[in-house]
């Protein structure tokens, strides 16, 4: 067994077909859930899910056009813009909006993100997870789009949904940086609950300088009863006993193979039982019903909808993409008796 890379350990979370992963910003939520659904991939089973998967089995650049038109979905891969480029910009960029605006288009393009995992299917309707039969539901961040807000709840029809999975046989797994800020229906379904923990971490960075958002390399995931509390606070958590005590090592780790730390969430694109839109949180008017059609409605890959990226008075010249650079060398493991 190769030390901090614990199969054993995933395969006892994996008995839980409801799963939560909550921790700050940094523990490694996302990659526990990754770690734990690899299995899934390999047995040739379908991820739906909000964070995008990639092809660790196959690493390569992504070619989709879809992608590549899309300016949401991080084709491109631009290093962060450095202090001087920033600061000629703003000598001719006055308006605070604009000045956010040209952020997203400054930096040079160092690659083009990798290939998503063929078996992977973006999450961004509802409708999705109604239909979904005989897959893993991947919800990160939940909180975007279920949270424990009243006008956030969960639709009526998925809250029915998630107390039915197992006739579909549809695990789910799910992160947020707390207990208490995920959907109550979320919380009351889900039977463990992974408390996730970076440490040793790494100073990152790229062209543009030091990342202030350092890289943690070693995670600690205890894994509990959930059922056994419904309060997720520091004191009442070093009461209760643990189902699993699991340490990973991010470097040279599969489940950093598989899913890009960077990578924005998918939105769900739907309006709550409150009219809110879960986009962007304001009051929208839901359409009267009249009706559905047998057939379903073909959804492409990336369902959201945005304005063309405004173009400004400063341009900026980016040299042809470098080849994509996936990932460092593996770390040497290291192998106990």
């Amino acid at each position: 067994m190769s030390m901090f890379r614990n199969d054993k350990g995933r395969a006892r979370r994996r008995a839980y077909p409801i799963s939560g992963y909550v921790g700050p910003n940094g523990g490694g939520k996302s990659a526990a859930m990754v770690w734990d659904t690899l299995p899934s991939l390999t047995a040739g089973r379908p991820v739906l899910g909000t964070v995008r998967l990639l092809d660790h089995e196959n690493p390569r650049q992504c070619t989709d056009d879809l992608c590549q038109d899309d300016p949401l979905s991080g084709h491109f891969i631009r290093a962060l813009p450095s202090p001087e480029l920033i600061a000629q910009a703003f000598e001719v960029i006055k308006h605070p909006s604009e000045r956010i605006a040209v952020l997203l288009e400054m930096g040079n393009i160092v690659g083009v993100h990798r290939a998503v995992h063929p078996l992977w299917i973006p999450l961004v309707d509802w409708q999705q997870v109604l239909d979904a039969r005989g897959c893993d539901l991947l919800l990160d961040e939940v909180t975007g789009a279920a949270s424990s807000r009243d006008s956030m709840a969960l639709p009526s029809a998925i809250a029915n949904k998630l107390v039915q999975l197992r006739r579909n046989d549809v695990v789910v797994r799910w992160s947020a940086p707390s207990w208490a800020r995920a959907d109550k229906i979320i919380r009351e379904c889900s039977q463990s609950v992974t408390w996730c923990k970076g440490m040793l971490p790494k100073v990152a960075t790229d062209e543009g300088g030091q990342r202030q958002w350092r890289n943690r390399r070693l995670f600690r995931w205890k894994t509990y009863d959930a059922n056994s509390f419904e309060d997720f606070t520091v004191g009442k958590r070093q009461e209760l006993d643990t189902l699993v005590r699991d340490w990973h090592w991010g470097p040279g780790s599969p489940a950093f193979a598989a899913y890009d730390t960077f990578d924005s969430v998918l939105s769900v694109g739907t309006v709550n039982e409150s009219g809110t839109c879960y986009k962007c949180g304001g009051s929208r008017r839901r359409e009267t019903c009249k009706g559905h059609d047998d057939e379903g409605t073909t959804l492409t890959r990336f369902a959201v909808s945005v304005k063309d990226a405004v173009m400004h008075r400063l341009t900026v010249e980016d040299p042809e993409p470098a080849p994509a650079i996936f990932l460092d060398e593996p770390a040497e493991a290291v192998e106990i008796g």
